[in-house]
């Protein structure tokens, strides 16, 4: 139930998370040549990452495996937008509640295509 729960939430701020590096790395300094570094995980194929793998089995399962492996924040490639996933409580609250506004919610482009911008 918990794995589920995890899953949930980390499918939920997907498309938040997407943006945060890219807030951290470009607004805490000057130097836009400074890069921070990503949390442990992987990128997949080339365009379409770990697509895929998401969508050919559970993604309970997709993302428990991720989290098993590489631990509660983790990068992956998912719909052609490379992302941060988080699966723990507290990094929800802290992307959801106490830094929102260092975070954009969005969709893919591709899906932002298919709804439209104010979907």
């Amino acid at each position: 139930m918990l794995t589920i729960l995890v899953a949930f939430i980390t499918f939920g701020v997907i498309f938040i998370i997407r943006y945060a590096l890219n807030s951290l790395v470009f607004s805490t300094s000057g130097n836009r040549n400074r890069k921070l570094p990503l949390p442990p995980g992987s990128m997949g194929w080339p365009y379409i990452g770990e697509t895929f793998q998401l969508y050919s089995q559970n993604p309970n399962i997709f993302f428990a495996s991720k989290q098993k492996k590489y631990g509660s924040v983790f990068k992956t490639h998912i719909l052609g937008c490379p992302c941060v996933m988080i699966s723990s409580p507290e990094a929800a609250k802290f992307v959801l509640s106490t830094r929102a506004n260092l975070f954009k919610p969005t969709f893919p482009a591709s899906k932002e295509r298919m709804l439209g911008k104010e979907a």
